[in-house]
């Protein structure tokens, strides 16, 4: 059985701070059928489709990451906790840690400038802790 809007309708989204893009045609995809991605080495994305490619660039799929004097977290790796160390006291934040992926695992209000945060529930691997427009990059280990 063929059904055409499977062919024509398709395209490709992307997520990233808090907001969806889709990429259709009209945007320049090479056809509606995505078949493969490819992330290059300078973070952009090739496109397979079913009737050719589109190359994807200052594609922003990530948290930003600002310079590390922002704040500090240590230990880092961590275990159960991580004391935030930052430059100036806040007041009433948002604080939270988002996986590789970008998903917030653990999120907060937290006010002060050294601040305790518990990450004992948290699988071991690479995640982000990230204040207002600040991010800092941490590891947990088992």
């Amino acid at each position: 059985m063929y059904v055409d809007y499977l062919v024509t309708e398709g395209g490709l989204s992307l997520y990233a701070n808090g907001t969806w893009s889709q990429y259709e045609e009209s945007d320049g995809l090479a056809g509606p059928n995505v078949r493969r991605l490819l992330k290059d080495g300078n973070g952009n994305i090739l496109v397979a489709t079913s009737t050719g490619y589109t190359h994807i660039i200052n594609i922003y799929n990530g948290v930003p990451e600002r310079a590390a004097d922002s704040f500090r977290l240590v230990p880092n790796p961590a275990n159960a906790f991580v004391d935030v160390m930052l430059d100036e006291a806040i007041s009433n934040a948002t604080v939270g840690v988002l996986d590789a992926s970008g998903r917030v695992v653990i999120q907060e209000r937290l006010s002060g400038q050294r601040l305790r945060f518990d990450v004992s529930m948290l699988q071991a691997g690479l995640y982000f802790m990230r204040i207002g427009d600040r991010a800092v990059r941490f590891a947990v280990e088992r």
